[in-house]
């Protein structure tokens, strides 16, 4: 600690790395933090809102959406070369606007209330499924509350 009450940018890295793992932040980006905070940047929120350094993207993020609507099953490669952008520019654009790649597919990351309901019942039918199937295991399904209809299926045998 200095004089003044704040905290040096190396004493405060190694509390953040003692408290979160090594490595968590160096020296000079807590210094870059520490010095936002001490000029009066308290609110997380504003960081979104803040100008950037370099140039403004040139991507155009509705162009990318209806390419993966046409086909979902484009690869990055294929998107980047359509795009004529670098690979790793399209993969975090998909990332930003909210795509995951599952079993070759481009999906939306969170999923809709129709996909959560689809999943339920595909599980619900499943599971009927699967108690007509082996009377063995004994089944419970534990569902989260309504506004989310995600759950799990624990399973166990009879014999333990």
């Amino acid at each position: 600690m200095t004089e003044n009450n704040a905290i040096s940018r190396r004493d405060a890295a190694e509390e953040i790395n003692e408290v979160y793992g090594q490595g968590t932040i160096g020296d000079w980006a807590c210094g870059k933090w520490l010095k936002r905070f001490r000029d009066g940047e308290k609110d997380v929120d504003d960081l979104e809102n803040r100008p950037r350094s370099g140039r403004p993207s040139n991507f155009d993020d509705d162009e990318l959406r209806r390419l993966i609507e046409e086909d979902p099953k484009r690869t990055t490669r294929e998107l980047a070369a359509i795009l004529q952008k670098d690979n790793a520019t399209v993969w975090r654009h998909l990332q930003a606007i909210g795509m995951t790649n599952k079993f070759g597919v481009w999906v939306p990351h969170c999923l809709s209330d129709l996909n959560k309901g689809t999943r339920f019942v595909a599980a619900s039918g499943n599971l009927d499924l699967f108690c007509c199937i082996s009377s063995a295991y004994r089944i419970v399904l534990v569902i989260k509350p309504k506004q989310d209809m995600t759950g799990m299926i624990f399973y166990s045998s009879n014999n333990h």
